[in-house]
């Protein structure tokens, strides 16, 4: 039973996280409309994400970084007593994610450092924090 719920916190995290990665790349979009390349060839997609403006770019690592900590957040809440194998079981679905993005779309070097880093910061924190929280409780 305990691994069923496990697999379920899991699950529900990764949903979370896609739903709010979706709402704010919506959102993003809604502010920064661009258009995308009829051709979408490896060249031809990261020509036109080295031409993207800044608030665009802001917009998915703003995604990426809520949606990696909605998603802990609720595997944790879900599975109270593996609350650091909740954080690194969706923050390394959230990173295999980023990491596919950044295949399809190869974007300038800055923004796969500060994607990748700040998937890879946000599940450790989370999981020192779920930590020290059960910690806390059992004292």
């Amino acid at each position: 039973m305990a691994g069923l719920r496990a697999v379920a916190a899991v699950i529900a995290g990764v949903l979370g996280s896609m739903v709010a990665v979706g709402l704010i790349e919506s959102a993003g979009h809604a502010l920064f409309p661009v258009v995308v390349p009829s051709e979408a060839t490896p060249e031809a997609m990261a020509a036109w994400a080295a031409q993207l403006p800044v608030g665009v770019l802001a917009s998915v690592l703003l995604a990426w970084a809520v949606g990696s900590a909605v998603g802990i957040l609720i595997a944790q809440s879900l599975w109270p007593t593996g609350r650091r194998a909740a954080a690194f079981w969706v923050g390394a679905l959230m990173l295999a994610a980023v990491i596919a993005n950044l295949v399809m779309i190869p974007p300038p070097l800055w923004f796969a450092a500060v994607g990748l880093a700040e998937v890879l910061l946000i599940t450790w924190w989370l999981a020192r924090r779920g930590v020290q929280s059960r910690q806390q409780i059992s004292a």
